[in-house]
This record gives structure tokens, sequence and C-alpha cells, in this order.
């Protein structure tokens, strides 16, 4: 099993997480997103957006899922995680979902 780090940051765009989403789940491979939180709300908004509806796909054992514009292929065995450091100076507040 592959594993993908990305090191967040506040130049992270939408435009970055729709790569990155469709790499992830195409690999079947994990991801980790370390200190999410420091992403800019409105991307982390659609990032949480595409991440639910690929989880979905892939419980529901799809093998592609299009979210707005972009069809995704699945591999089955993806996993998602994130750190966080609420409270740090710069952090984003987390957006209930």
């Amino acid at each position: 099993m592959e594993l993908i780090r990305i090191e967040c940051s506040d130049q992270i765009f939408a435009n970055h997480m729709v790569e990155i989403h469709k790499g992830w789940a195409a690999t079947g491979c994990m991801i980790v997103f370390e200190e999410y939180n420091r992403i800019l709300l409105e991307v982390m908004e659609e990032s949480i957006k595409m991440t639910h509806e690929l989880l979905g796909a892939m419980k529901d054992k799809k093998t592609e899922v299009t979210i707005g514009q972009h069809t995704f292929n699945i591999k089955e065995g993806c996993g998602w995680f994130a750190t966080m450091n609420p409270g740090y100076a710069g952090r984003t507040p987390i957006p209930e979902v």
C-alpha cells in the first residue's frame, strides 16, 4: 500500500485539490493531509465535499464518480487521513459538515 503525504498551506487551491483527489482515488493509496486546517476555508469546504462523495462512492463499490465537472476513476483500498493543530495562529476553523 502506498502512502501520499501532503503538507498543507494556504497556497493550496481548489484546482490543486481536484488533482490531488483524482490521483488519490485512481491509485487506491492512502493519503494524509498534514496540518489540514492551514488550507483556506473555501478550499477546505470543497475538499471535504469531494472527499465525502469519493468515500461514499467507494463504500457503494462504484468504479467512478462525477463531482461537479470532474469524473474520477476509483480504485479500491483508498484511505484518507488528516492532522490538524487547532489553536495555532493562522489556522482555519474546521467547518461543521
